[in-house]
This record gives structure tokens, C-alpha cells and sequence, in this order.
């Protein structure tokens, strides 16, 4: 059975060698963009009133929680752009586990705070107030404000 992966609570060994493999929880889903999309942007399902190309639940765009012309309807981040994408284009999204290419409001967290959707295009910070989906819990800030470089852990908040 040497060189079978065994798998505890979360952690593994592979092989005799009893390298460790850590677990990271990383879940990743294929959306269609409903506009540009930054690599590192938070993003949100687009549920405008008409039906987007390829039907509800399928399509994001940037989450903003102060779009005025959107009445809300991208203020919910659900994941985070792991890749650029154009209006079109399909986009790899991570909805779950550690995440290391997030924009964030630097210096609006401390480690573990709850992180929801901040009034700035596709960035997270700290949750203020009921009315905005938790979507991460904060690790480390990044290197400046317009830098995809920030680490958070994402709860998945729309189970996908």
C-alpha cells in the first residue's frame, strides 16, 4: 500500500517518504463575465432584471456595494477572479479555502476579522454592517491597495 495518498481530518502523507501534504481547501468554479474583470476582484452573481445569456446563477461581474445603477444587485460577493477575464469571456473563480490573490482594503483587518464586499470596485474588508455577506475571513493584507496580492480564507457563501 506504499504510495497510496491517506487522508485525516483535513491532512495527508504521501508515501513511505512521509512528505506532508497540506490541505488547503481551494475550490474553483467556471462563471461567464458579465463585464471586465480584474484578477484579484471580488465578484458577484449577476442577477439584474434581465436574464443574463446564459441564465441566472451562471454570470458575474464585479462586486461594489455603492453601484448606484445596480440597486444591489452586485453588492454580494460570492468568490474571488483568480485569473483577468473580458466582458464574455469565461472566468475561473475561487469560492472556497485559502485564497492568495485578493484585493483588499489594506489595513481594514486584523487576522480572522470577517471580511464582506467594500464600496470600492472588487475589494473585501472588514463587515460592517448585517446587510453585507460574509466572504472571508482575513490572514494577511497585501502589499498596497491596487495589488492582488492580499490572503484571505473564503467561506463559500453561496455553496457552490
Amino acid at each position: 500500500m506504499s504510495g497510496i495518498p491517506y487522508k485525516l481530518d483535513g491532512l495527508g502523507k504521501m508515501g513511505a517518504d512521509g512528505t506532508a501534504r497540506q490541505e488547503e481547501r481551494r475550490k474553483i468554479v467556471s462563471m461567464y463575465a458579465s463585464e471586465a474583470i480584474t484578477k484579484g476582484q471580488a465578484v458577484a452573481f449577476n442577477f439584474h432584471d434581465t436574464e443574463p445569456e446564459h441564465g441566472y446563477g451562471n454570470h458575474v461581474f464585479v462586486a461594489d456595494t455603492d453601484d448606484t445603477g445596480a440597486t444591489g444587485a452586485n453588492m454580494n460577493a460570492i468568490g474571488v477572479a483568480i485569473e483577468a477575464a473580458a466582458s464574455g469571456d469565461i472566468v475561473q473563480v475561487q469560492v472556497g479555502g485559502v485564497c492568495e490573490t485578493v484585493l483588499l482594503v489594506n489595513a481594514s483587518a486584523a487576522p480572522g476579522q470577517i471580511l464582506g464586499q467594500a464600496a470600492t470596485d472588487g475589494k473585501l474588508q472588514v463587515v460592517a454592517a448585517d446587510t453585507t455577506l460574509a466572504v472571508a475571513i482575513h490572514i494577511k493584507d497585501g502589499s498596497g491597495d491596487s495589488t492582488a496580492d492580499g490572503i484571505v480564507y473564503l467561506l463559500n457563501p453561496a455553496n457552490l
